[in-house]
């Protein structure tokens, strides 16, 4: 003989189904803003890079006159500057946050450094802006 409680405790399936679609929900939000961080943060982390290399290509320009060609000067005496060292300015350039390489221009009075930001091409809006830094 089989009983059957009246008053059984449980859940439907429907009840899981909409306490699963709700955790989702939940999840992919706090998803979102934890991956916007991350941008933010890795278009920040670009700035103090690129304001690093300014401050050796400052200095560099202050012991050799003008700015380097490329960064590459900057690790190495490539353009024999006769007051470049004894220690490198860089011991090696650093990329950007992407793992891209900076691009790096000048006009001999002011120089340009560039990130191509997350999507690495040139152009972009909103988290794939590209991200440029500039010095006299």
């Amino acid at each position: 003989m089989t009983k059957r409680f009246r008053n059984q405790k449980g859940m439907t399936l429907i009840e899981i189904m909409l306490v699963i679609v709700l955790l989702g929900g939940v999840l992919s939000y706090i998803g979102k803003t934890v991956f916007d961080t991350f941008g933010r943060a890795n278009a920040k982390a670009a700035k103090l890079v690129m304001q690093e290399i300014g401050k050796s290509l400052q200095m560099y320009k202050q012991d050799c006159g003008s700015y380097p060609a490329d960064l590459a000067a900057l690790s190495s005496n490539s353009e024999n500057c006769e007051s470049w060292g004894p220690d490198p300015y860089m011991r090696k350039v650093p990329k950007d946050p992407w793992q891209n390489e900076l691009i790096y221009s000048n006009d001999g009075s002011t120089f340009t450094l560039r990130s191509l930001g997350a999507d690495g091409e040139e152009g972009g809006e909103g988290k794939n802006a590209d991200i440029e830094y500039e010095m006299e």
